[in-house]
């Protein structure tokens, strides 16, 4: 008997238009991905009722911004993971991310095998996290 592997289920949040066209795009092409959402500011990213296992963040998203969106969508249960996505790459930065809960900070431009491959690892690392 063959079993077929559940799709992961992507949030895209990202405040550019083009760019979360092209990050769903890319996504839509790798078969363990499902965009189930694609929002353009922190506030619809938070309010979202999609179930999803992880939620890619623009870390200066309009709204709530990229923390605020961030800790209200480590309020949901289960929680998914959340990897945020800058064009700036700073070291404190990233400290600020992980300290918050992001499970993962990327800088664009980002390499769709790369992005794809850091995905799954977020939510490898967090499924174990949202079912206690």
């Amino acid at each position: 008997m063959h079993t077929r592997r559940a799709r992961i289920r992507v949030l895209v949040a990202e405040s550019n238009p083009h760019l979360r066209s092209v990050l769903s795009w890319s996504l839509a092409q790798d078969a363990r991905f499902q965009v189930v959402a694609e929002v353009s500011d922190g506030d619809e990213a938070a309010s979202c009722t999609a179930d999803f296992d992880v939620a890619l963040l623009d870390l200066s998203i309009s709204g709530l911004g990229g923390p605020g969106t961030l800790a209200r969508l480590q309020q949901r249960r289960p929680a998914p993971a959340v990897v945020l996505i800058s064009g700036t790459d700073a070291v404190y930065l990233r400290h600020a991310a992980a300290a918050e809960g992001a499970a993962d900070f990327l800088v664009r431009p980002l390499e769709p095998p790369v992005l794809a491959d850091r995905l799954v690892t977020a939510v490898a690392r967090t499924a174990p996290l949202a079912k206690r």
